[in-house]
């Protein structure tokens, strides 16, 4: 349990930095995937409980914080999506590449149009809904792009304490 908590808080602390400093540095348009929300998806694969819940809500909560802008919008997007996939892979099978690219399409979707919905309320956009419909969709796709890759890094650093597909089952959710 702690070897699988330090590996979460590490990747944590590097998916903060690299899409706070070295991936906008890459695009720059700063349309970056959103991996502290990869890594909600990942807990939402492995943890289908209470626990697994506040875990999504202490990344969502870490991002706003690290985004130091507003509290609660991305802990809001990280509970609704976390919720997404659970209902998702309970009707789906998620074990396929292309399967997690759909998942972490329509997680980051689903977070970012909570993330705009609170801060519309908050304060009022300077452009026009269009083009940031555009980068919400850019976004979701290139988060959905990078989710299989870092589903399969977690597997990696974690495939001691946890399986991540087993030879029996045909989807995620068997733990």
């Amino acid at each position: 349990m702690l070897r699988a908590f330090v590996i979460y808080v590490a990747l944590i602390t590097l998916s903060i930095f690299l899409q706070g400093t070295l991936l906008p540095a890459v695009n720059p348009n700063f349309i970056v995937p959103d991996l502290l929300l990869i890594l909600v998806l990942i807990v939402g694969l492995y943890f289908r409980s209470m626990g697994g819940l506040f875990s999504a809500l202490l990344i969502g909560l870490v991002s706003d914080f690290a985004a130091a802008k507003y509290m609660g919008p991305e802990a809001a997007g990280s509970i609704a999506a976390f919720w997404v996939v659970i209902y998702i892979s309970q009707k789906v099978y998620i074990e396929h590449f292309f399967g997690l690219m759909i998942l972490g399409f329509i997680a980051s979707f689903i977070d970012q149009l909570i993330y705009i919905g609170m801060v519309a309320t908050y304060s009022a956009f300077e452009t026009g809904y269009g083009k940031l419909f555009s980068v919400l969709l850019w976004q979701a796709f290139f988060t959905g792009l990078l989710t299989p890759l870092v589903a399969y890094l977690v597997h990696f650093l974690d495939s001691k304490t946890r399986p991540f597909f087993t030879e029996k089952s045909r989807s995620l959710r068997s733990y």
